[in-house]
């Protein structure tokens, strides 16, 4: 097949836009709903990738019309050459109009900094709680200043935007939902909770799941919320405003309102696969055919023909019945 870079789009016509690229599996947190303490051992496993193989990717996607792209883990900013990553992305052309991180958090103090002078646009922050003791229940670690001190990091670093997640959890961290709202008022952040999702290498808990609607409800109790419009290249989250509030409020639903029909983005695991969904779709290894000398052109014909295989939409309908059939767990795949 010649080479391309003309953009990619799936069977029904979705432009592919977005990159989620993991380049490790490594995590200095236990959240509950992600990495449990049983699975302690995979913490200090090396990244799968070489930073050059990491960068080559996320050159290919973008050559073949991604327009943001975003580093998660595992732990990002663990990995020892996260800065120059960055560098290198912010230095291709064409450039990625948006260079984004998800991170939780904890290491940002000290790399807030170095990451917007390399080239960083965006910051996404795992935030469940806002007191100590929730904190270190939904994390099985007592970081929670740490993580605020990042925060506030990311903010007097200058990114275009800083952004908080929250994964809520039934019976577990209900009672966060308006103090985690509140942060959006008392900082320029955006504050975005997340429906819980039973995914494989954990204790899968569907009894856990709340929904968006439910978490709406509990804010509106609170708050008069306001559609906002959305935004260009922007991710799956529902935003709503507050009048007198400096950040936004967001609402992330994977099972009770779909988003597939608006899907335009590709993962890269942390083991140099790509990955079609998030909930299920399979795989299609990109690394190995890196390490056999496989040209750019090659390396395109497989994502593009791995894209034929994109399906319309998730096939499940409730939190309830996914316990998500699949062979990469949630730290590898990077959310």
């Amino acid at each position: 097949m010649p080479f391309e870079p003309a953009g990619l789009t799936d069977p029904i016509g979705r432009r592919i836009t977005y990159l989620r690229l993991s380049i490790l599996e490594s995590c200095n947190l236990r959240c509950t709903y992600c990495r449990p303490g049983e699975d302690a051992g995979v913490a200090a496993l090396p990244p799968a990738m070489e930073v050059g193989e990491i960068v080559r990717l996320a050159t290919l996607f973008v050559s073949l019309g991604v327009r943001k792209v975003r580093l998660t883990g595992g732990e990002p900013t663990l990995h020892a050459g996260l800065v120059a990553i960055v560098h290198a992305l912010a230095a291709l052309e064409p450039r990625p109009p948006l260079l984004a991180l998800t991170t939780n958090g904890v290491l940002l103090p000290r790399l807030a900094r170095p990451l917007a002078e390399a080239g960083l646009s965006q910051v996404n922050v795992s935030l469940d709680a806002t007191t100590r003791e929730s904190f270190r229940a939904m994390t099985g670690r007592d970081r929670l200043d740490a993580v605020r001190s990042g925060i506030d990091a990311a903010l007097a670093a200058g990114f275009s935007r800083v952004k908080i997640n929250a994964v809520i959890l039934a019976g577990q961290n209900e009672d966060q939902v308006v103090p985690l709202a509140l942060l959006a008022r008392d900082l320029p952040v955006d504050v975005r909770f997340i429906e819980y999702m039973p995914m494989p290498g954990v204790s899968a808990r569907p009894e856990k799941h709340l929904s968006a609607a439910e978490i709406e409800r509990r804010l509106a109790e609170q708050f008069t919320l306001e559609e906002t419009p959305k935004e260009i290249d922007a991710g799956p989250a529902r935003m709503v405003s507050v009048r007198g509030f400096q950040g936004r409020i967001g609402l992330i639903s994977p099972f009770s309102v779909k988003f597939c029909s608006d899907c335009n983005r590709l993962r890269v695991t942390a083991r140099g696969a790509l990955r079609l969904c998030l909930l299920g779709g399979g795989e299609a290894d990109l690394l190995g055919p890196i390490r056999r000398g496989l040209s750019d052109e090659e390396l395109a014909g497989i994502v593009r023909e791995a894209l034929r295989g994109k399906a319309e939409q998730h096939p499940f309908e409730s939190a309830r019945e996914a316990v998500l059939p699949c062979a990469t767990p949630m730290w590898a795949v990077g959310g």
